[in-house]
């Protein structure tokens, strides 16, 4: 026999079949959320068309190829904001910002984001980007400052041997560029374009050596600035200040000193650039340890066993004498230390050698 319904009805051959009213209002359900589940599909499809279609028009408008990036950072921001009132900050950032951005929409640039007061830019030529950082200069130092800010030992005002022509007032901005061809993403975190790669870890690093108020280059954006026509006089001079060692970038890069023609009489202290403690061979190939096979730069073979092979420097490139010194009294102390198993120290050994740093670019690069 046929098990009862839940009414109480056979569900046999015959009987009022309960399954029908189950299936008049199961069929609708079923077809509704199908219905919702595709609504949602066709949603989703659309909403990532329109953000694909974002990311591509954020991305056209972004400068690509080769560009020059430029940096710029507040000289002494944190001592600032520990010293001076909040209001005070807050109103010299705004102001800070406003010029920024101004000249930037003028010169072409592109906004990349900022950092609190710092900001990447990146500009489509670099005529522009210099352009850009000389205008700047110009006009943070004509700003009206808040009297207060100026006391500030950074920020105070500062005149010429004439004791007229004002070369430093308010906030100084210190500014680096450099010429590459970064990669390109869209940010989600600020819907803009961002950039990547070596370009722009070369250019923060020029943008370090910078002090408050002055504009430093790389090779790169000085070779990619247009030629000055003959009888033109430019309204900038640009100084080469040597090959320094950038942290994080293996070979020596040129720097050059972008003087404003308003500005030249302004003075800057020497560039303090990281000195490697670490280096290669003439050949650019990093030496292996005889025992262990691992690179050299570790160091700890040589600690450890006096089999390992000990190469001595190439080449210790600083531009400051107070850094060479520094790499110089890193390696006697390296060298006084005594191996175990042996009383012979490094420095019986081989003798490391320091080739002193010209004026002319050196060959070996060192490694990071």
């Amino acid at each position: 026999s046929c098990l009862p319904c839940a009414h109480g009805q056979d569900s046999g051959v015959g009987a009022p079949a309960c399954t029908e009213q189950y299936r008049t209002w199961l069929i609708p359900v079923v077809t509704v959320l199908s219905l919702v589940v595709v609504l949602l599909l066709v949603i989703a499809a659309l909403l990532k068309l329109r953000q694909n279609r974002r990311t591509k028009r954020v991305i056209a408008a972004a400068p690509q190829g080769i560009v020059t990036l430029v940096f710029t950072d507040v000289q002494d921001s944190t001592a600032l904001w520990d010293t001076m009132p909040v209001g005070v900050m807050k109103a010299a950032l705004v102001l800070h910002d406003q010029i920024l951005r101004q000249l930037l929409v003028k010169h072409r640039g592109y906004e990349v984001k900022t950092e609190g007061d710092a900001f990447m830019i990146a500009f489509w030529a670099a005529d522009d980007a210099v352009e850009f950082a000389v205008e700047a200069q110009v006009q943070l130092l004509e700003a009206p400052w808040d009297p207060q800010l100026l006391e500030f030992p950074s920020c105070t005002t500062v005149l010429a041997s004439d004791n007229t022509t004002v070369l430093f007032s308010g906030l100084r901005v210190r500014m680096g560029m450099h010429t590459g061809m970064p990669d390109v993403e869209f940010s989600r975190e600020n819907h803009r374009a961002d950039y990547f790669g070596q370009a722009v870890n070369c250019a923060a690093r020029v943008a370090a050596l910078a002090s408050g108020g002055q504009i430093l280059l790389s090779v790169d954006t000085v070779q990619a600035l247009t030629p000055v026509a003959p009888g033109q006089v430019p309204g900038f001079e640009v100084l080469p200040l040597g090959p320094f060692k950038l942290k994080g970038i293996v070979r020596e890069k040129e720097i050059y000193h972008l003087i404003p023609a308003r500005l030249r009489q302004r003075e800057f202290p020497a560039i303090q650039a990281p000195v490697s403690t670490y280096w290669t061979d003439a050949d650019e190939v990093v030496q292996k340890c005889n025992r262990c096979s691992r690179p050299l730069r570790c160091q700890r073979c040589r600690a450890e066993s006096a089999e390992g092979s000990i190469t001595s420097p190439t080449s210790i490139v600083s531009a400051p004498r107070s850094a060479q010194v520094t790499a110089m009294l890193y390696s006697a102390r390296r060298a006084s230390r005594q191996l175990p198993g042996n009383t012979a120290s490094v420095d019986e050994q081989r003798k490391p050698s320091v080739v002193t740093p010209s004026s002319e670019p050196q060959s070996s690069p060192l490694s990071k």
